[in-house]
């Protein structure tokens, strides 16, 4: 492997993994909305005001790397007053014409070396780092959709995984509890264990943006939705040198602050 082409190879390696252990799922006979009971209630994005963005800004940590784009965390902060205003608008201008700016859907990855051979691309894991600015407009609707998501009880209680004031430890001691309380009923505990593998990665966005509708997201937010999700692009930088662009065309976006939480929809 040339060092001129390296950061291409691992570039394509990581684009085209998702997609390609994707392929590899086997059709299944019940199809998903099966066993999801649609809501009737509706979802809706609404705009934000400029006094929520300057919160947003002033709350970004500073030892955060900068995406394609080079606009660091510091230098936002520092600016915050003056493009605060600008910054709302066009956060607003997204969400009513339901379109992600193209600009912040390019990431820049870093690949980390795990173990193993290192000319092996299996043995890299990509590090995804995107725009500061489409942290705001993600942190905006995060927190507008996860409100709705607890409010209508649309997340399993069991799900600790992504999500505030959950963790490892609460699932574990949740696992433990039904253990116990098992054992004292003289029964016998069976746990499966499952990994799955590039689960991020693989997420369906046809599927997605389908279940998000029967969980009561409307038209016009479906559209933004599917406008954040495809015709993202990425780059790899390595020894010194950054790759051509690569498509992304499927899973939840790495390094980004709705990808997790998309992901508990799945």
């Amino acid at each position: 492997m040339a060092i001129w082409n390296i950061s291409d190879v691992l570039n394509n390696h990581f684009s085209n993994g998702g997609p390609l252990l994707a392929s590899e799922i086997p059709p299944f006979s019940i199809d998903f909305g099966d066993y999801i009971n649609p809501v009737s209630h509706a979802f809706t994005l609404t705009e934000t005001s400029i006094d929520t963005v300057l919160k947003l800004i002033n709350s970004l940590p500073l030892n955060k790397a900068c995406g394609l784009d080079g606009i660091s965390c510091r230098l936002l902060k520092e600016a915050a007053p003056i493009v605060a205003p600008s910054l709302t608008h066009i956060i607003n201008l997204s969400i009513i014409t339901g379109i992600f700016p193209d600009e912040w859907k390019l990431a820049r990855v870093s690949p980390i070396y795990k173990e193993g051979a290192k000319s092996d691309p299996n043995n890299y894991r990509p590090i995804s780092v995107l725009p500061v600015i489409s942290k705001l407009i993600e942190r905006v609707v995060f927190d507008q959709c996860y409100e709705y998501l607890i409010v209508r009880d649309l997340l399993a209680d069991t799900q600790s995984g992504f999500r505030p004031r959950h963790s490892t430890q609460t699932a574990l001691l949740e696992a433990t509890n039904e253990w116990y309380l098992n054992i004292d009923n003289g029964l016998i505990n069976g746990v499966l264990f499952l990994d799955l593998k590039k689960a991020f990665d693989t997420v369906d966005h046809w599927i997605l943006l389908q279940k998000l509708q029967l969980y009561g997201v409307d038209s016009h937010t479906l559209m933004w939705f599917e406008s954040y999700l495809t015709d993202r692009r990425q780059k790899t930088f390595v020894n010194g040198q950054m790759s051509d662009f690569c498509p992304i065309i499927c899973g939840v976006p790495q390094g980004s602050i709705l990808g997790p939480l998309l992901f508990l929809t799945i």
